[in-house]
């Protein structure tokens, strides 16, 4: 049911707290509630500015330190890549010290079998005594 207009200066009837019973009323003129309606208004504006400007800091903040934290990962990264080339460079004189050490020991083996095939053997050797292959008390010998 639509409300009738009323003037500013009307009496408007707002019901007391919850306590109170559901027929008492209290009268209340317009521009007392216009105040009280205003007062709750800017309360809300300003707790909204609040909550707002905490929001913003809170973004501000968080983008701050996102981009320190950036620098730094950036500044590790650059450090990383400039002390690789040392690191690469000890690896490079370890395989180096290895190969070198490889190619020596290819050249004493091609030298021993170098003398070993150009050698003259100073003497014949011995043929072998013929084996035994049955026992001298007469018993088998069974192969375990």
């Amino acid at each position: 049911m639509p409300q009738p207009a009323r003037s500013a200066d009307a009496p408007v009837t707002i019901p007391e707290a919850a306590t109170a019973p559901a027929t008492s009323t209290t009268a209340i003129s317009a521009s007392t509630l216009d105040v009280a309606l205003h007062a709750q208004r800017n309360e809300f504006y300003r707790i909204g500015v609040f909550s707002g400007a905490g929001f913003i800091l809170l973004a501000v903040l968080i983008w701050r330190f996102g981009i320190a934290r950036g620098k730094q990962l950036a500044m590790e990264a650059f450090l990383a890549r400039t002390e690789r080339p040392r690191e690469d460079d000890r690896l490079q004189q370890a395989v180096d010290a290895i190969a070198i050490e490889v190619e020596r020991l290819s050249e004493g083996q091609r030298f021993i079998n170098n003398v070993m095939s150009t050698r003259r053997p100073e003497r014949e050797s011995a043929p072998l005594p013929p084996r035994i292959t049955t026992p001298v008390d007469g018993m088998r010998i069974t192969p375990h």
